[in-house]
């Protein structure tokens, strides 16, 4: 194996190939099950070293002082998985009983958190710090006996878990950035009070009371969090602005008519804490739960235009656009990116989930960045397979960024170098073969469907739509940016008269279904010319 202090990119290669070697010895019976694992393990820890040497060429990520960070997002956990108050309602208790770390499409125990943490832990001995970028809770929380009361108890069982796999993180002044709400961590989902006039909101204080008593926050940030849900710390020499983002959701409820300007005054803060950095010459990372933006599931909004556009103004300010050094987002379940600002920004990143709600494999991230100059040099992605009777996870690393996608080892990791890798994906050559792999975490996935039965042209129609999703904020943008790689027929795709009260789920699924008879009916027409 490489020498630790030489975990270049190539090493990453080396790793793959290793732990390759290792499953086929393993399954023709020449490696013991024990063994096996505890060569797994070695090769993850082989990854806790941060040191890198820089290929010839690329300078731009070389750093004196590079340091990693953990990033996990959407946990979902279900107390009552295996039962019949379960989330998952596909499928009876039988099957999902006997799975004891998680099943495909359903919302996971606590046990599959149990398991990520513990990896990432292992994977990234030496990070400064842990992210969770929201989603404590599993989904149809309101079908819980007590919603108000299980949500807060899992919202304290994950952060306990975090605090106790990271007892270093969780000492002192706190090396964690674990507050960001997800869209169900309340007792219904999008569900959040607007309470802007008033010095605490009782929810939020009801959340920051758990997160400082677990240690995952401390009393200073849990004392602004309960106010609007929002909070900057800074750790790991990062300046951190955690965003609110429930507020922005289409889906908010209790519904404002008309809308509140600004909301708890996130965005009046925002900007000045981003004037602040500039003037001090800091950069800043920008988290949040929900991005601004289309998701690629259902291709609907995520934000009220209102918002998505007020939020557009403050980080593209040429003033301040240089000094967001990332912003980073879960909630899609999804491993992708955005391209909604100015060229010198930081890249919007979209992680993968812990739950396999969605289908998707289990994830986290070991990010890299310098802690001297603040900006992001690059991320592995790690995951395991949970597969039917799964009682123990293998993890293992799965892509280095820099390593699987070549186009972004020409400059630094900005919004410039992601939009080269959207032109790049759109061309449908090797990289959006590795993008659609991961796209879902090694799970079949809707942007397979390009790559079946097609013709050049609907194959280029099939990925076009995607990409368009990636670079525009708004669905009547896209619509346009799709152009006539879409059927004009909206089939059954009109939205409900009031999405806000249906379940997310049958709504974007209602959104996908008809998206795909769009794109699909296009390339079935494409076929017969």
């Amino acid at each position: 194996p490489p020498s630790p202090s030489h975990t270049m990119p190539g090493a990453w290669r080396s790793l793959l190939l290793c732990f390759q070697l290792l499953d086929w010895r393993a399954a023709v019976g020449q490696l013991e099950a024990e063994d096996f694992a505890t060569l797994k393990d070695e090769g993850l820890e082989l990854l806790q070293h941060r040191s890198r040497v820089v290929p010839a060429g690329r300078t731009y990520d070389s750093c004196d002082d590079p340091k990693t960070f953990v990033w996990l997002s959407d946990a979902h956990i279900d107390p009552y998985y295996g039962s019949d108050l379960q989330q998952c309602n596909r499928l009876d208790t039988a099957e999902t009983s006997k799975n004891p770390l998680g099943t495909i499409t359903c919302d996971p125990p606590l046990s599959l958190l149990q398991s990520t943490a513990q990896a990432a832990a292992r994977a990234s001995g030496d990070a400064e710090f842990l992210l969770f970028t929201g989603d404590f809770v599993r989904h149809r929380q309101d079908y819980m006996p007590d919603p108000y009361g299980n949500v807060t108890s899992i919202v304290a069982q994950v952060s306990e878990i975090f605090s106790a796999t990271f007892p270093a993180f969780a000492a002192g002044q706190v090396n964690m950035v674990a507050g960001t709400l997800g869209n169900d961590d309340s007792p219904l989902n999008y569900g959040l009070n607007i309470t802007t006039a008033n010095r605490t909101n009782p929810w939020l204080s009801n959340v920051a009371d758990e997160l400082a008593r677990s240690m995952t926050m401390n009393d200073s940030t849990a004392e602004m969090y309960s106010y609007g849900g929002y909070f900057e710390k800074t750790v790991g020499g990062l300046t951190f602005l955690s965003l609110n983002t429930i507020i922005y959701s289409r889906f908010h409820t209790p519904l404002s008519d008309p809308l509140p300007p600004d909301p708890f005054n996130q965005f009046r803060w925002l900007r000045e804490r981003l004037e602040e950095a500039a003037r001090e010459h800091r950069k800043v990372w920008i988290v949040g739960h929900i991005s601004p933006g289309m998701e690629t599931y259902g291709y609907t909004d995520l934000w009220f235009p209102e918002y998505a556009q007020r939020y557009s103004d403050i980080v593209s300010d040429s003033g301040l656009s240089s000094w967001v050094a990332a912003q980073l987002f879960g909630h899609v379940h999804a491993d992708e990116f955005r391209l909604l600002g100015p060229a010198d920004s930081g890249p919007i990143l979209l992680t993968g989930a812990i739950s396999p709600v969605y289908r998707c494999q289990p994830s986290f991230r070991r990010v890299e960045y310098c802690a001297s100059s603040g900006h992001l040099l690059n991320y592995q992605v790690f995951w395991a397979n949970l597969t039917e009777n799964s009682t123990d996870l293998q993890w293992e690393l799965g892509y280095d960024l820099l390593d699987s996608y070549p186009t972004l080892q020409k400059t630094g990791l900005t919004q410039a170098a992601f939009a080269d890798l959207s032109k790049t994906l759109a061309s449908g050559g090797e990289e959006w073969s590795t993008y659609v792999r991961w796209y879902k975490t090694r799970y079949e996935n809707d942007l397979m469907k390009c790559d079946v039965d097609s013709n050049a042209t609907a194959r280029q129609c099939c990925i076009r739509t995607y990409i368009c999703a990636l670079r525009i904020a708004s669905r009547e943008k896209w619509e346009a940016c799709a152009g006539n790689c879409l059927t004009k027929k909206l089939m059954d795709s009109e939205d409900p008269q009031d999405p806000v009260l249906q379940e997310d789920e049958g709504y974007y699924a209602a959104k996908r279904r008809a998206h795909w008879q769009r794109v699909l009916s296009h390339k079935q027409e494409a076929l017969t010319h």
